[in-house]
């Protein structure tokens, strides 16, 4: 019987990628709402085969950005992470992450931005979940 063959595509993780956690109660329309006003993008919800992946994209020009949540239901796509709400992912030179933090914080149903390790992901859940 011949055997399958499997060909796996590794995908190079980016060099300027940023990972920024949001803690909160905030809603998903509302959080992609507030990150299209303060950065000026337009995120779009990704349709995706997996119910338990709510992903929203957009790109402006060189930077890409991808929100996904990180709890729906009771799956979460990454435990060590477990307290934060939604990953905010943007891959590009960024310089206005104090400007992000200080006016996602404003809003009452945030509790906190963070800015996360790279190096806390795993390259395969970069590539399931947050590269294009």
């Amino acid at each position: 019987m011949k055997k399958k063959q499997i060909i796996r595509l590794r995908q190079e993780i980016p060099e300027n990628i940023m990972i920024i956690g949001i803690s909160g109660t905030v809603s998903d329309s509302r959080i992609s709402w507030l990150l299209n006003n303060i950065l000026q993008i337009q995120l779009e919800l990704n349709a995706t085969e997996n119910k338990n992946l709510l992903r929203y994209l957009a790109t402006d020009g060189e930077q890409h950005y991808i929100l996904l949540k990180n709890r729906i239901d009771d799956t979460i796509l990454h435990s060590k992470h477990r307290n934060i709400q939604y990953f905010f992912t943007i891959i590009g030179l960024f310089d206005k992450l104090s400007v992000l933090k200080k006016e996602l914080t404003k809003e009452p149903d945030i509790i906190g931005v963070f800015e996360l390790q790279t190096n806390d992901f795993t390259n395969s859940f970069l590539q399931k979940y947050i590269l294009l």
